[in-house]
């Protein structure tokens, strides 16, 4: 049974529809994980304590930071130093990792995450002295946040 001209117009515009709106959808998706990429990076800069450079200086930490990331001696140590638990602020739940050491990890478990912090004890201070930063960080912000208030 043949179909006319105007079922097949419509149906071809229907598809025409479906389509744009699964192209819509994708675009979406794809903002809203690199938003999602852009807040967790902004994130970590706060937890390393260095919102409070100059612009400037950060980009030049940054780009100094990506010129050495094809070292492996410099990945190495970032992944170790990163390894150390998150601080978290007060109310927050808490999301310390705990690592230990293993002589030989299978090659797999390698390419993923560090197999070794240095010790508890060093993880701990680093961690202590992460969590100081982030506290005076948070006061800091209170305080402006109070004083542009009243302002």
């Amino acid at each position: 049974m043949a179909r006319s001209l105007a079922e097949r117009l419509r149906a071809h515009e229907q598809q025409k529809a479906r389509l744009a709106e699964q192209e819509a959808k994708l675009k979406a998706d794809e903002r809203k994980a690199r938003t999602r990429q852009l807040i967790q990076a902004g994130g970590l800069i706060d937890k390393a304590g260095l919102l409070e450079l100059d612009p400037n200086a950060l980009y030049g930490a940054l780009l100094s930071l990506r010129d050495g990331a094809g070292d492996p001696e410099q990945v190495r140590n970032g992944r170790r130093w990163g390894a150390a638990p998150l601080p978290t602020r007060p109310g927050w739940p808490s999301k310390a990792r705990k690592r230990s050491c293993s002589p030989s990890p299978p090659p797999s478990a390698a390419m993923r995450r560090p197999h070794c912090v240095a010790s508890a004890s060093a993880s701990n201070e680093h961690a202590a002295a992460i969590n100081a930063a982030s506290d005076t960080w948070l006061a800091r912000r209170t305080l402006q946040t109070k004083r542009r208030r009243s302002s």
